[in-house]
């Protein structure tokens, strides 16, 4: 097995391989899906009231406004921990769409 080192240069040669192969459409893939996961995460800490309240009153935040910032903060900070399930997910799909996208700039093409 790889040193943690070569693994983290190997898949940094990866993204920049990917977004320069891929360009736009990886970008796209990636930043669609990071906006997806941060209101999924919302959504689900919106519904844990309780287990976001919890966590929220050890951050000593005790307004609604903060309430609210709390609970975006949290969202983010998941969403950093699943971040490289982000990418992994942008890999696969930004492919898959700029061939799509190809294909119809071709049909449009005269």
């Amino acid at each position: 097995s790889a040193p943690p080192r070569a693994k983290l240069a190997t898949a940094a040669q990866a993204a920049r391989q990917m977004t320069s192969q891929y360009g736009l459409a990886y970008m796209a893939a990636k930043n669609a899906i990071a906006l997806a996961s941060i209101l999924i995460t919302l959504a689900a800490l919106r519904t844990a009231k309780s287990a976001t309240a919890a966590l929220i009153a050890r951050l000593g935040v005790s307004s609604a406004a903060g309430e609210l910032a709390g609970r975006a903060a949290l969202a983010v900070t998941i969403h950093y921990a699943l971040f490289p399930a982000v990418c992994l997910t942008a890999a696969a799909l930004g492919p898959r769409l700029h061939n799509a996208t190809q294909r119809r700039l071709g049909e449009r093409r005269p």
